[in-house]
C-alpha cells in the first residue's frame, strides 16, 4: 500500500488543512529550511494532537547555497547578475546564504530554484557565480543555486547538520531528512549521534547518485529529490 508524505508549509499549516491531510496519510515532512524554530514546534504540537500514530519527518537544511534577497524581485531575460561575493562589479549583486560547492569553472551554465530558471555563465570565482539571465522570471527569497557537477564539502555539511540537531533537540519529531548526502560514512556518523532517529538520506547530487549503493546501505530510507538532482546532474 503506498503511503503520502505529506509536507507541512504555510498553506497547509491550519488546524482544518492538517485534519484533512491526516485523515488520508500519518507520515508528514517539515523542512528546516523554512520558518522558524517556534513555527515548527507549534506545526509538530498541532499534528501530535490531531494524529497522535503521526511519523515527522524534520529535513534538516544542507549546505546548498540559496539567495540572500529578503523581498521578491523580477529578473528580465538578458539581466547580468552575480551571485555571491564580488566587490567590484557594475551589475547587480546578489547575496548567498552559503559558500558556492567546488565545481569546474568549464560549465556553460547554472540555474537557481531547482533548475527551474537558468544563466549563461559569464564569470566565476570561489566566492561568486556571474551569469545572463535566459528567460523573464520573479526570484522569490531563498531560492536555491545549483551547479552541475558540484561537490559539496563534507566536514561543512556535518558541522551544519550538528548545528541543527542541536537547535531541534527537543523537538518531538521521529526522523531526520539528511540534504545533500554524499557518503555512507557521513550517514553513519550522524546514526551514532541520534541513534533513536531515522534517518533519510537525500540524493540531491551527481557525487550521491555516483555513490548511492553505500547511502542506501547506511540509511533507514531514501529520498529522491528530482529538483536539485536534475538541476545539479546538468543537461548531459
Amino acid at each position: 500500500m503506498t503511503k503520502i508524505l505529506a509536507t507541512i508549509g504555510p498553506i497547509s499549516e491550519s488546524i482544518k488543512a492538517i485534519k484533512s491531510i491526516a485523515m488520508k496519510t500519518n507520515l508528514f515532512r517539515l523542512n528546516g529550511s523554512h520558518n522558524d524554530l517556534e513555527w515548527h514546534f507549534d506545526i509538530i504540537k498541532k499534528i501530535r494532537n490531531l494524529c497522535p500514530n503521526a511519523f515527522i519527518l524534520m529535513d534538516i537544511p544542507g549546505i546548498k547555497p540559496r539567495t540572500a534577497n529578503d523581498k521578491s524581485m523580477f529578473i528580465n531575460k538578458g539581466n547580468v547578475i552575480t551571485f555571491g561575493e564580488l566587490k567590484k562589479s557594475s551589475e547587480m549583486i546578489i547575496p548567498l546564504t552559503k559558500p558556492l560547492p567546488y565545481f569546474n569553472k568549464k560549465i556553460r551554465e547554472f540555474s537557481i530554484n531547482d533548475g527551474q530558471f537558468y544563466f549563461e555563465l559569464i564569470n566565476s570565482g570561489d566566492n561568486f557565480v556571474t551569469g545572463k539571465s535566459k528567460s523573464n522570471f520573479e526570484l522569490l527569497p531563498k531560492k536555491g543555486l545549483n551547479i552541475s557537477g558540484s561537490l559539496y564539502d563534507e566536514t561543512k555539511q556535518k558541522k551544519v547538520y550538528l548545528n541543527f540537531i542541536d537547535k531541534i533537540k527537543n523537538l518531538d519529531i521521529d526522523g531526520l531528512g539528511l540534504s545533500f548526502v554524499q557518503t555512507g560514512n557521513l550517514v553513519r556518523e550522524i546514526k551514532e549521534i541520534v541513534p533513536h532517529l531515522l534517518l533519510i538520506s537525500k540524493i540531491e547530487n551527481s557525487e550521491g547518485l555516483k555513490r548511492k549503493s553505500e547511502i542506501i546501505l547506511n540509511s533507514d530510507g531514501i529520498m529522491i529529490d528530482r529538483g536539485d538532482l536534475a538541476a545539479e546532474i546538468g543537461n548531459h
